[in-house]
């Protein structure tokens, strides 16, 4: 195996423009900087690594560090590009008419199952999802990426019925760093829009009801009596055995 490419060495699939494949991440190059003995600095950049016997130049030797890895600076930089990919993705739907077919598209595998989990979009190719999964148009799921809710009408009253408290879209928005990431819960709903943290969007989940995950006293008192809190009710589950129950 070539330990260069880090086949089975524990590097992993981390890579680096210039620089391939990383080693193990103990691997001592790693952590080979760049530095003035003198004035040491605490700048972990990509351009300061030496770990592959680079030349420091006069003011600089070629010393291990205990602030720098590589590794780190690797997964740093991976992560920014994901971010950035993301956001560019986001922009390229958010140009796409509202109707367009490609926004029902949805990871899974089956038909069946990217229509009830609408967890990860897709542009189309089965490389866009997770292995084992195929990507399915025409769904019941949808991504709103880009698209604002419209304005109340202020000249003339509604002519329909006014949305229940359950239908209202408010209910269904929920924040993540991409659509198939917005998690379904109670702190990541964003009713107005812009309740969501830096690096974080908005996003419409059909599948999501914020009114399922909250659950309001009843306004007038239950007709069922009250029972003791360790009466022998509480107990009992339903199973095929007692095990399994």
């Amino acid at each position: 195996c070539d330990a260069s490419k880090g086949d089975g060495t524990g590097g992993g699939a981390l890579q680096l423009p210039g620089i391939g494949y990383l080693l193990p991440y103990d691997d001592r190059s790693n952590v080979m900087f760049c530095q003035n003995q003198w004035d040491p600095s605490d700048d972990c950049d990509l351009d300061l690594w030496c770990g592959d016997g680079k030349d420091c130049g006069a003011d600089a030797i070629c010393f291990y560090s205990d602030r720098c890895h590589l590794h780190d600076i690797a997964e740093k930089l991976a992560e920014e590009e994901a971010k950035k990919l993301a956001m560019e993705q986001k922009a390229m739907i958010a140009s796409l008419d509202p109707n367009d077919p490609i926004r029902y598209n949805s990871c899974g595998k089956s038909w069946s199952d990217a229509d009830k989990r609408c967890t990860k979009w897709c542009w189309g190719e089965e490389s866009d999802c997770p292995p084992g999964e195929g990507c399915f148009g025409d769904t019941g799921c949808y991504n709103d990426a880009g698209l604002v809710p419209s304005p109340a009408p202020t000249t003339y009253p509604p002519t329909s019925r006014a949305p229940t408290v359950r239908e209202d879209p408010s209910n269904y928005r929920f924040c993540g760093k991409s659509w198939d990431t917005a998690e379904c819960s109670i702190a990541a709903h964003c009713p107005a829009g812009t309740e969501c943290e830096d690096g974080e969007v908005c996003y419409t989940k059909q599948r999501c009801n914020v009114q399922d995950l909250t659950h309001p006293p009843t306004s007038s008192p239950s007709l069922s009596p009250t029972l003791p809190h360790d009466h022998a009710s509480y107990y009992r589950y339903c199973g095929k055995s007692a095990q399994h129950a």
